[in-house]
């Protein structure tokens, strides 16, 4: 239990900082017949290219933004706790579609 509940943060990270739902798009689009007519004629190359490989962020480039944002916090509030939770992993390099 934190010595004062009134500095209790708790911080959420996953989602949006690995890029999950632009992972799904990018798969998305990769899959399906409308996906494939987006991107061979509506996106550019390096568009096209993104969705090879869609997650954006690494876990060392996560690790990096939080250390800051932890540090932020700690600077502002050193008597504060923080919770950190994460998400669980919708997709990886074993994801496959079912088609």
């Amino acid at each position: 239990m934190p010595v004062n509940p009134d500095l209790v943060i708790t911080i959420t990270g996953g989602g949006n900082d690995l890029f999950y739902i632009g992972s799904m798009f990018g798969y998305t689009l990769k899959h399906t017949l409308w996906g494939k007519l987006v991107t061979r004629f509506l996106m550019s190359k390096e568009e096209n290219e993104c969705c090879e490989h869609p997650t954006i962020a690494t876990p060392e480039e996560v690790s990096e933004r939080f250390s800051v944002l932890l540090d932020k916090i700690t600077e502002k509030d050193p008597k504060a706790t923080v919770y950190l939770a994460e998400y669980f992993a919708m997709m990886g390099p074993d994801t496959k579609s079912r088609s």
